[in-house]
């Protein structure tokens, strides 16, 4: 079966690649699904893509088996994308300021907020900061928040639902954090762009 492109507001047009950015550029670009299916309704301006589904927007690329999103009179989307059995819906962005580098995350169903730059991970999340093609910070979770406009992340790592329906108490947040090169060039006095930020507040749902 043939795969379906779409492309959402704003702009109702293809931009190169060329002009793909991070941060808040990304905000700007239009939203290019492929999928094997899709269902739109105008009245609601709501689409639902699935199968194969694929999205760019900028530097962000996201993939899962189907994507519900729901578009605003202002042309901002708020896309819900599920993975299935196989395989976790998948996320990816270039750091802002970052010199070739790009956080990459995966979790059951990923929430992308165009307007306010936010992702939400949502069940059996994991998040990644990789310089290159290398991993160096490690996060996981059950619920993970990430701001791609101030490199700001949070994570739940309780409240994870049982087989039952139950929340169960054994969420935990695990984080792995890799030594950076001692050789590396240091950020400018000052300069915070380049650091990624969590928050103070760790939250976990497991016993100390």
């Amino acid at each position: 079966m043939p795969k379906k492109f779409f492309t959402l507001l704003p702009l109702f047009c293809l931009l190169p690649l060329a002009a793909q950015a991070a941060g808040r550029a990304d905000q700007k670009q239009p939203m290019q699904i492929e999928s094997d299916a899709l269902r739109y309704e105008e009245a609601s301006q709501r689409s639902v893509f699935t199968g194969s589904v694929r999205v760019n927007k900028g530097s962000i690329v996201m993939r899962g088996a189907r994507l519900d999103i729901q578009q605003d009179a202002a042309g901002n989307q708020l896309g819900t994308m599920v993975g299935s059995s196989a395989a976790p819906a998948f996320f990816r962005q270039a750091r802002e300021g970052g010199r070739d580098e790009f956080v990459e995350a995966q979790a059951n169903s990923i929430v992308y907020n165009s307007q306010t730059g936010v992702a939400t991970l949502t069940g059996h999340a994991r998040f990644t900061r990789l310089q290159g093609s290398t991993p160096m910070d490690t996060v996981t979770g059950q619920i993970i928040t990430y701001n791609g406009n101030t490199d700001i992340f949070t994570v739940n790592g309780g409240a994870a639902p049982s087989e039952g329906g139950k929340a169960s108490s054994n969420g935990r947040v695990r984080v792995t954090l890799t030594s950076r090169n001692a050789e590396a060039a240091p950020a400018p006095a000052g300069d915070e762009s380049k650091v990624l930020k969590p928050s103070l507040q760790l939250k976990s749902g497991g016993r100390p």
